[in-house]
């Protein structure tokens, strides 16, 4: 999908949709229910997709500590939550970047999660990942 106006639609139906079956599984269950965790990682990267870093990263900051309790500690999935957590990371300051230079913390800050992006890109690509996380650290490698 080329058209900008049509991919920015289509991002903001399915987080719509996603926004609605996480509150819904929250209020059902209770917002650590197996059913809301379980939405939170792909509505972080429809956000990410949407251009919406700041909400990306709320959901990841509510996520990463759940999971990090709940997965072992070289799972795959968590790598790829952090991943997803350096991606915003990453985005958030090369846009600031843009408009204004960086202080030498955010610089490092970029540079930090810029490798830890490289490793886990290079992680699934040797495992063969063409997922949707794997796409998104290829098209930010570049």
């Amino acid at each position: 999908m080329e058209d900008p106006a049509a991919l920015s639609t289509l991002w903001a139906t399915r987080i719509d949709l996603l926004e609605s079956v996480r509150a819904d599984a929250r209020a059902a269950a209770g917002p650590d229910s197996l059913e809301a965790r379980l939405t939170e990682p792909s509505l972080a990267l429809w956000l990410l997709r949407d251009g919406r870093t700041a909400r990306a990263r709320e959901i990841l900051a509510e996520a990463i500590p759940y999971w990090t309790q709940h997965a072992a500690p070289d799972d795959p999935w968590l790598a790829q939550l952090h991943a997803l957590d350096a991606a915003a990371t990453v985005i958030e300051l090369t846009d600031k970047s843009a408009l204004t230079p960086l202080s030498p913390t955010e610089r490092t800050t970029l540079e930090r999660h810029a490798s830890r992006l490289q490793a886990e890109r290079a992680r699934l690509e040797a495992a063969g990942d063409r997922g949707p996380i794997a796409q998104l650290l290829r098209e930010l490698s570049h």
